[in-house]
C-alpha cells in the first residue's frame, strides 16, 4: 500500500476509528515510557492508555453497527466469557488493589481488542491500512534500534553470558514483536497481486528484509524470536516458489549458508550460550528441569500447584480458588498455554485451542497472499506461546487480532466484497479505454 493510498483510507474511516490507527502509529513511542511507573503509576503513559483503551472501545461500539457473524465469533464469545469470568471472582478480594487492575487490563485485552477490531475490520483494505500503519510505527524501533547498535546501548541487558539489547523497553519482546511482525507483513504485501514492484525489488525488498532482521536477532539474543523469524521466512519461500518447493528450500538454504559463514563467529558468540544449557540436558549433563534456561522446572512446580487446587479451580481456573494468582496469569509464567490454563481452566483453555483451529480451518481456505498473513500471524502466536506470554503485549496483539478479525467475516460477505470490487475495476477500465478510444 503506497502513502497516498493509506491517506486516502485514513480519511475514509470514521471519526470514531481513527484513534486506533493513532494509538497503533505511537506505541513504540508510548512503551518506551515503560519506566516511569517507577515514579509513580498515575504518571505512566502505559498505564493511562491501558485504562482509557477499553473505555473508548466501549463508547465507539455503542455507535456502530453490529457486523456479521461467525463461528470463530462464538468460539471468542465462549473464551472471552470465561475470562471475564475470572477476573469478576477475582474482583471479590481484590477489587481496592492496584495489581489487580492491572492484571484484568492485561488479560481481557485480548477479548476487547479482537471485539473492536471486528467491528473496525470489515475488509481487506482496512487489514492493509491497519498493516501499514503498524510499518510506519516501527520507524521509532527500527531509529532505536540503530542508535543502540551504532552509538550507545541504552539498556544492555546479561543474560546467560550474552549482551542483549531491548532499548529503552520493558523487555526484549517489544523488540521480538516489530522484528517478526514486519517480517510478516513485508512478505505479505510483496506476495500481494496488487503489488507494482518488480521481480528484482521484491528480491531486493526480502535480502534488506533479512539482512536487518538478522542484526537485530543478533543483539536481541532471543531464542524464541530466531525460531519465529525462520519459520516466517520459510514459510515465504514455500509459497512465493509454490510451484518449485525444492527450489525454494535451495535458495532458502544457499541464504543461510552465506550469512552463517559471514556471522559464524557471530552465532557461536551470541546464540550457543543461550541454547548450551538445553544442550547439555539433552546429552544427558542437566536435569530435565533446566530445559529452556529453567522454565520446564518453572512449569513443572506451577502445573504442580495447579493439580493441587479445587476440581472447580482445575475447571474454570485458579481465580476459582479463592485468591489471587496474579503471578501466575500474567508474564511470569512465560508459557501462553500454561497461562490460560492457570487463568480459565481446562474448560477455557479447550474453547482457546478450538478457537485457533478453527482459525486454522478457515485461513487455510483463503487465496495466496492472504493464506501467507494468516499462517504466519497464527504460527507466531503459537510458536511464541511456547516461551512467552504474546497475549498479553498490545503491540503484537493488533496485528495478530487484526488478521484473526479478517478470517473471522463470513466467507460469503468477503465473496460479495470482491465481486464488488471486481466489477469497480472492469467498470474502471472500460472508462478509460472508451477515453483512449475517443
Amino acid at each position: 500500500m503506497k502513502f497516498k493510498e493509506w491517506k486516502e483510507w485514513y480519511k475514509s474511516l470514521p471519526d470514531s476509528l481513527r484513534w486506533f490507527v493513532w494509538l497503533v502509529l505511537l506505541r513504540p513511542i508510548i512503551d518506551n515510557f515503560y519506566y516511569l511507573k517507577e515514579v509513580s503509576p498515575f504518571l505512566s503513559p502505559l498505564n493511562i492508555v491501558g485504562v482509557l483503551t477499553p473505555i473508548v472501545i466501549f463508547f465507539t461500539l455503542k455507535k456502530m453497527k453490529r457486523p456479521p457473524q461467525s463461528n470463530i465469533d462464538g468460539n471468542f464469545r465462549i473464551y472471552g466469557g470465561f475470562v471475564i469470568a475470572g477476573i469478576i471472582v477475582m474482583s471479590i478480594s481484590g477489587i481496592a488493589l492496584l495489581p489487580f487492575w492491572t492484571v484484568a487490563i492485561k488479560i481481557t485485552a485480548i477479548v476487547y481488542m479482537f471485539f473492536f477490531l471486528r467491528y473496525f475490520v470489515r475488509s481487506k483494505k482496512d487489514v492493509d491500512g491497519l498493516l501499514q500503519s503498524f510499518l510506519y510505527s516501527s520507524i521509532v524501533v527500527i531509529c532505536v534500534f540503530m542508535f543502540e547498535m551504532f552509538v550507545h546501548p541504552l539498556n544492555l541487558v546479561h543474560s546467560r553470558g550474552v549482551e542483549r539489547y531491548q532499548g529503552s523497553y520493558a523487555d526484549v519482546f517489544n523488540y521480538a514483536t516489530y522484528v517478526t511482525l514486519c517480517t510478516l507483513i513485508n512478505y505479505y504485501f510483496l506476495l500481494s497481486t496488487n503489488t507494482s514492484l518488480s521481480r528484482n525489488a521484491r528480491i531486493r525488498n526480502v535480502i534488506i528484509n533479512i539482512v536487518l532482521g538478522t542484526a537485530m536477532l543478533i543483539k536481541m539474543s532471543h531464542v524464541s524470536t530466531d525460531v519465529v523469524f525462520i519459520a516466517l521466512n520459510i514459510l515465504y519461500f514455500l509459497i512465493a516458489f509454490k510451484k518449485n518447493a525444492v527450489g525454494a528450500l535451495i535458495f532458502a538454504s544457499i541464504l543461510a549458508l552465506i550469512v552463517y559463514s559471514y556471522g559464524k563467529d557471530t552465532i557461536d558468540e551470541k546464540l550457543m550460550p543461550l541454547i548450551q544449557t538445553d544442550v547439555d540436558v539433552a546429552s544427558g549433563e542437566g536435569d530435565e528441569a533446566y530445559y529452556l534456561h529453567g522454565r520446564v522446572g518453572r512449569w513443572e512446580r506451577i502445573t504442580e500447584i495447579f493439580g493441587n487446587s479445587s476440581l472447580l479451580s482445575q475447571l474454570f481456573g485458579m481465580p476459582f480458588n479463592g485468591g489471587l494468582p496474579f503471578s501466575f496469569i500474567t508474564g511470569g509464567i512465560h508459557n501462553d498455554y500454561i497461562r490460560n490454563l492457570i487463568c480459565v481452566g481446562y474448560v477455557g483453555l479447550t474453547f482457546y485451542l478450538i478457537l485457533l483451529f478453527n482459525l486454522f480451518r478457515r485461513i487455510i481456505k483463503d487465496r495466496l497472499n492472504m493464506l501467507y498473513l494468516g499462517l504466519g500471524a497464527l504460527g507466531s502466536l503459537l510458536l511464541f506461546s511456547v516461551s512467552t506470554v504474546p497475549t498479553i503485549y498490545p503491540a503484537f496483539m493488533y496485528v495478530i487480532l487484526t488478521v484473526f478479525a479478517y478470517f473471522s467475516i463470513p466467507e460469503n460477505v468477503l465473496r460479495r466484497q470482491e465481486m464488488e470490487e471486481r466489477s469497480k475495476l472492469l467498470a474502471a477500465e472500460s472508462v478509460e479505454s472508451s477515453k483512449l478510444v475517443a
